[in-house]
């Protein structure tokens, strides 16, 4: 009986592990994560992918080896996830910068995508979290005032979103959604 005792015990510390591990994946490169906490200050929002690696393969690599037409998927995808960060940061960030496309912006925030792994629903089948499975993000962040002067600096190393909601496990498109939102809210407990 001891013994199943201390099995149990062992596996409650595993399990709880596993969830420490997921440390946090930005980094505070230079600058000053409280300008994201302006009051009525607004920015605008740019996504870049130059040299876009997918699963450690170039973007172009990559399709070769997915459905004919994926590059146009994945364009339709990467736009929605885009939408889906923006959304979020304006839901999470209260009244910190707002994002505003339309007019003069007080920062612009470059978010450069180098690397994503866009999960799996394998793991998240056979995961015990709602992350398991979920696509992981690599980048740099660069916050620019109106003259063009790099204020903040984030890199993002290995950022996963959520895999599944506990009940159903989400497709490829959804899990980078899940990834770029997890983005926003990462960056609105920075302060």
């Amino acid at each position: 009986m001891k013994t199943i005792q201390r099995l149990s015990f062992v596996a409650i510390l595993l399990l709880l592990s596993v969830g420490m591990r997921a440390a946090d994946h930005l980094k505070l490169v230079d600058g000053d994560l409280g300008l994201l906490f302006q009051k009525d200050k607004s920015m605008k929002v740019a996504f870049s992918y130059n040299n876009l690696k997918i699963e450690k393969k170039s973007f172009e690599q990559y399709c070769k080896g997915r459905e004919e037409g994926y590059a146009e998927i994945f364009e339709a995808e990467k736009q929605a996830a885009e939408k889906a960060f923006k959304a979020k940061w304006d839901k999470v960030m209260g009244k910190g910068l707002h994002i505003n496309e339309q007019s003069a912006a007080d920062y612009s925030l470059r978010i450069q995508i180098h690397e994503l792994d866009l999960g799996s629903n394998a793991a998240g089948i056979w995961g015990i979290r709602t992350a398991d499975g979920g696509a992981l993000m690599w980048g740099t962040l660069t916050l620019t005032d109106r003259t063009g002067r790099t204020v903040l600096t984030v890199t993002v190393d290995g950022l996963r979103g959520l895999g599944n909601n506990g009940v159903t496990f989400y497709k490829e498109g959804n899990r980078l959604k899940k990834v770029y939102e997890k983005l926003a809210i990462k960056l609105s407990e920075k302060d």
